[in-house]
């Protein structure tokens, strides 16, 4: 797979973040607080977009001095949104130490470091963090755009900077590798699926540059048993759990694309030799607990997690992602699938059903601020089970 010199990307008219309410009408008019239920406790902003004949002005990014030109304390505000409303579905940020490396207490809030003081790469990642956060912002600053459309000016920036640094690139650093992931899912969810689609082939080549695919290689016997190598040392663990969520959150888009698209996946439906992630909860605490691979094969993949400590929500979403890859990559052929493997498939989809933790049961399962991430996955889960 060879890289192109230019991966310009025009942004689109709307960015709809996938978590927003369905049925929410076009209008300013705020929700009911009775039915919020986004995670960081504010109403989701309006889903208004330009009307015909009305121009959306974009603010002006050149009239400030701190690396981002943005007003100090919206840089700050943008980082917020970004783990308040997009961190849950696309956690491949450490907040500790991101807080550590790049934001700063300037009372009474907290903001960004000044951009030009770091590497470009990591003002990249910043930058796709903004485009995709934006749309959340309360800001005076965007006061003349409407919601959907505040991300486009960042995006249109994170893709200037990404083509420069693409031309000279010899390694990716694994800020750039977020950054374009990151700007890949901004453009899949404003509905840009050309531009997510070539951002989505160079984040595959450069997991593969990386060898993302084997950061637990050391941790799988050759026969599929697991060491039992000590958790004692948690900085690496927290290292090693970074790399495990960009990988799988690439592997999230590259099967999006080729389900969408109905071409070969970038990444092949084989072994992985990979840990799925734990909970957020335990990455950010530092708290090890041993995971396990998918167990590739179509007919094993509902075992993943038996007997496994991590039983996260996430977890068993990738599990049930990737037999719904391998349902969706046979029904492609289906005069070229035989009745057992018809049979297999459904056998395989009705055990993983019934090997569901007990906290998936909708029976009992009660969405509220604590859980919102959790509740996101479980029913996610279940919405790709039906499908």
């Amino acid at each position: 797979m060879s890289i192109p010199e230019s991966l310009d990307s025009a942004p689109g008219e709307s960015f709809l973040n996938p978590r927003e309410e369905p049925y929410r009408s076009r209008t300013d008019q705020k929700p009911s607080s009775k039915f919020d239920v986004s995670p960081s406790s504010e109403p989701w902003p309006s889903l208004s977009t330009s009307t015909v004949g009305q121009e959306a002005h974009a603010p002006d990014l050149d009239s400030f001095e701190n690396g981002w030109n943005l007003p100090n304390e919206t840089t700050g505000e943008l980082v917020e949104l970004f783990f308040d409303n997009v961190q849950s579905w696309l956690p491949i940020i450490y907040r500790p130490s991101f807080d550590e490396k790049f934001m700063r207490l300037e009372a009474p809030t907290k903001t960004v470091v000044n951009g030009q003081s770091i590497d470009p790469a990591e003002v990249f990642m910043i930058t796709s963090m903004f485009a995709i956060a934006a749309r959340f912002s309360t800001s005076p600053f965007f006061k003349d755009i409407a919601p959907p459309d505040r991300g486009d000016v960042f995006a249109t920036r994170a893709a200037t900077i990404k083509d420069g640094i693409i031309k000279t690139i010899d390694e990716p650093s694994l800020e750039f590798v977020k950054g374009l992931v990151i700007l890949a899912f901004y453009h899949f969810a404003a509905g840009q699926l050309a531009p997510g689609s070539v951002l989505t082939s160079v984040c595959v080549r450069f997991a593969y540059d990386l060898s993302l695919d084997e950061v637990d290689e050391d941790q799988i016997n050759d026969d599929g048993t697991l060491n039992d190598d000590s958790l004692d040392d948690v900085d690496a663990w927290v290292r090693r759990e970074e790399l495990r969520r960009l990988w799988w959150s690439i592997w999230e888009l590259d099967t999006f694309v080729a389900t969408l698209s109905r071409q070969p996946y970038g990444i092949e439906r084989g072994e992985m030799k990979v840990f799925l992630p734990v909970s957020d909860h335990q990455w950010v605490s530092r708290t090890p607990i041993r995971s396990s691979p998918v167990a590739y094969r179509p007919d094993t993949v509902w075992k993943s997690l038996q007997g496994s400590p991590n039983q996260a929500a996430r977890a068993w979403f990738l599990v049930t992602n990737y037999l719904m890859s391998c349902i969706a990559h046979a029904g492609r052929q289906p005069s070229r699938i035989s009745p057992d493997t018809r049979a297999g498939l459904e056998s395989a989809l009705c055990c993983l059903k019934l090997s569901l933790p007990t906290e998936f049961q909708l029976r009992s399962l009660y969405i509220g601020q604590k859980n919102f991430p959790e509740g996101n996955w479980i029913i996610s889960t279940h919405l790709m089970i039906l499908a």
